[in-house]
């Protein structure tokens, strides 16, 4: 467990020393992220924050890891983790379509499945289902990275949510993997979190840079393969009291906020005729900004929902997974709804109050009425 720490500092304080650097360079070459439509920023600001996050892990684990020789399976971790480093680099360099950031995407999914043996074989109950073919197993791991990485990613909308999460999940799936067995792997998650906190310090509001899909990429596939082998390994642990009845709804539980908020948002755009990949500003976070809440008020409110997801798995980790997750399916479920209910209906009522003022008043400005009931302008749900 000291090996943890001492990577999780050593980390920290390398990429702290880095980021100051990366952004100059990255403002000296303009590699930065433009303000649109569909974006919550105002001003240009360098991206691909993300781009240490591997390499400075690496290096802790050069320096740190006393774990005998590097087995097969974990030099084909790295390897499926630096290939979508390059993936997320290349998405914030060029802005690489949905289907060609897939055809990049499966050669790191591949590499994780059959080299360093990341699968899931079971259901574990969920559902009353128990153990599944391994063609089954292949698809149904396929399907698992592609769409968490995703919903990672479209989390990535305000200033520190995403590295927050990121942190979060990291440094416990660590501690998680740790007592498993998986100490290289554990010794990773735990140098990422490290450099994801130096970060933090340079994303807080008001933000000096934007970890990109260099980042967003990045930490939500390696949350998700640690996820599955968290699941698949979960009664190999040697802390007894680190074994779950419900470890996928205690998995689900570290990823709640991108789970439930991109079933919403894909539900949504479906129901409304458009693709579910469609960009919109439809997020929990835009949502509660739309509510009026600042930035810092509204990753709080975010980031204490994803713990308290999390605590009520372990309190709950008695429960099987097919007792509890369809309970923690509806609590997630009906919150989401709510909040879009709530967010939609306070647009509608700003929106009916602007039309009254100029209504009273057609000389007034549109500028000028929104700046006076203090809201952002808002778009018909």
């Amino acid at each position: 467990m000291i090996s943890l720490l001492v990577i999780f500092i050593f980390s920290f304080f390398t990429a702290y020393l880095f980021f100051p650097q990366l952004i100059k360079f990255l403002n000296s070459k303009k590699l930065i992220d433009k303000p649109d439509k569909r974006k919550i920023h105002n001003r240009p600001k360098p991206s691909m924050g993300g781009v240490l996050f591997l390499p400075v892990a690496l290096v802790g684990l050069l320096f740190f890891y006393n774990g005998g020789d590097l087995l097969a399976k974990d030099f084909y971790l790295i390897f499926s983790c630096f290939l979508v480093l390059c993936l997320g680099f290349l998405d914030d360099v060029m802005n690489l379509r949905a289907r060609h950031k897939l055809l990049f995407f499966f050669p790191a999914i591949m590499i994780a499945i059959f080299g360093a043996g990341i699968k899931l074989t079971s259901f574990h109950g969920l559902f009353w289902i128990g153990d599944i073919s391994h063609f089954s197993g292949v698809i149904l791991t396929v399907f698992t990275i592609v769409s968490i990485t995703n919903a990672y990613n479209l989390i990535d909308g305000i200033d520190g949510l995403a590295a927050c999460i990121g942190i979060i999940a990291c440094s416990i799936l660590g501690i998680l993997l740790y007592f498993q067995g998986f100490h290289l792997h554990a010794m990773l998650l735990w140098g990422i979190a490290g450099a994801t906190l130096a970060f933090l310090f340079f994303n807080w509001a008001p933000s000096k840079i934007f970890m990109g899909d260099t980042g967003s990429l990045l930490l939500g596939f390696l949350i998700t393969v640690s996820l599955i082998r968290f699941i698949e390994n979960n009664h190999a642990s040697s802390a007894q009291f680190l074994v779950f009845k419900n470890p996928i709804s205690f998995a689900i539980s570290l990823i709640v906020l991108p789970f439930f908020d991109t079933i919403r948002v894909f539900t949504i755009r479906i129901l409304n005729g458009r693709s579910p990949f469609d960009p919109d500003k439809n997020h929990m976070h835009h949502l509660l900004l739309k509510l009026g809440f600042d930035h810092a008020l509204t990753r709080t409110i975010l980031v204490c929902s994803t713990l308290c997801f999390m605590s009520l798995a372990v309190a709950f980790s008695n429960w099987s997974d097919n007792s509890y997750f369809y309970w923690m399916f509806l609590m997630g479920g009906c919150a989401s709804i709510y909040l879009h209910y709530l967010s939609h209906s306070y647009s509608y009522s700003k929106k009916r109050q602007l039309v009254q003022l100029r209504k009273q008043d057609k000389q007034v400005s549109e500028e000028r009425v929104y700046s006076e009931l203090n809201t952002e302008k808002v778009v018909a749900p």
